[in-house]
């Protein structure tokens, strides 16, 4: 539910801004031959810095193309990543390289608690999850 609740929130006015922002800069025309779309395919348009810097928008976009996906990756992982069943999963896979070194790894454990003792909760178990030291 957050993840949708994130998206419409998000995803939906940044993707009507660069639809809003994309027909503005490049108005409606006619349906162009194939020759004419593909004219210019081997030809590499080379931009200096202060050509980037000096159109804004080409920089908004080039750096919210660079930052979207290490952003949703973050964002995923915030949202799936943290759940006390995938922080299970990370001790036991970290138990398991430890053990070929012989190390032990429980210096921390998840310690389970009630839902009114902590504020963060589990949905899908009606229970939350803090650490505690060993």
């Amino acid at each position: 539910m957050a993840l949708a609740a994130t998206e419409v929130i998000l995803g939906v006015p940044l993707s009507l801004y660069f639809l809003i922002t994309n027909a503005l800069m490049f108005p409606y025309d006619d349906w162009a031959p194939r020759s004419v779309v593909h004219e210019h395919i081997n030809s590499h348009v080379v931009s200096s810095q202060e050509e980037i810097r000096g159109d804004r928008g080409l920089k908004m976009s080039l750096d919210f193309n660079r930052w979207s996906i290490p952003g949703c990756a973050f964002l995923f992982f915030m949202y799936c990543g943290l759940s006390s069943e995938a922080l299970r999963q990370y001790k036991a896979a970290g138990e398991k390289a430890f053990s070929v070194f012989r190390i032990p790894f429980s210096r921390s454990k998840i310690v389970q608690t009630n839902r009114e003792d902590d504020g963060m909760t589990n949905a899908s178990q009606g229970e939350s999850c803090s650490f505690a030291a060993a």
